[in-house]
């Protein structure tokens, strides 16, 4: 006989992860996002973690990538650009650059189609709270993105 019970979400520490010296790669960046459909704590904390992070004047390259991906999971794409373009090279930075770059000429090519209405895009990731009716599914390359009517 099967459980109806399911799991609770997995409660982690995105400072710690972001901020920390521990690794830093696709399986923490995963648990954030996870995270991040769960619990309104989790985008509060990642929020004032970059906030924070944004405010240190000289960050080393690792510190620009976890800010960078900090940055694209809250939306703010062209900000993560900036920062992950003086990260360090790895290939979590430049997967997370080409990510934040697409997000960010797929911005700028709907402010061309639809230029009536100030939309922005974000990915799912950075989709959290938002009333249902503000937003179109648009669908590209099997990956879902979000189009915001901000007016």
């Amino acid at each position: 006989m099967q459980s109806s019970v399911t799991p609770s979400p997995t409660i982690i520490d995105v400072r710690e992860l972001i901020v920390g010296s521990g690794p830093f790669g696709p399986n923490e960046v995963q648990a954030i996002a996870n995270s991040l459909g769960t619990t309104t704590d989790t985008h509060r904390d990642l929020r004032l973690t970059v906030q924070e992070l944004q405010q240190v004047g000289d960050l080393s390259p690792a510190a620009s990538v976890r800010l960078g991906v900090g940055l694209y999971l809250l939306g703010r794409s062209s900000e993560a650009v900036t920062s992950l373009k003086s990260g360090d090279g790895s290939a979590l930075a430049l997967f997370a650059l080409g990510l934040a770059q697409v997000l960010t000429l797929l911005h700028d090519v709907l402010k061309i189609v639809f230029p009536p209405a100030p939309t922005t895009v974000i990915s799912f990731f950075g989709l959290l709270t938002m009333d249902i009716d503000a937003f179109t599914k648009f669908e590209c390359h099997d990956i879902s993105w979000y189009i915001i009517d901000l007016s």
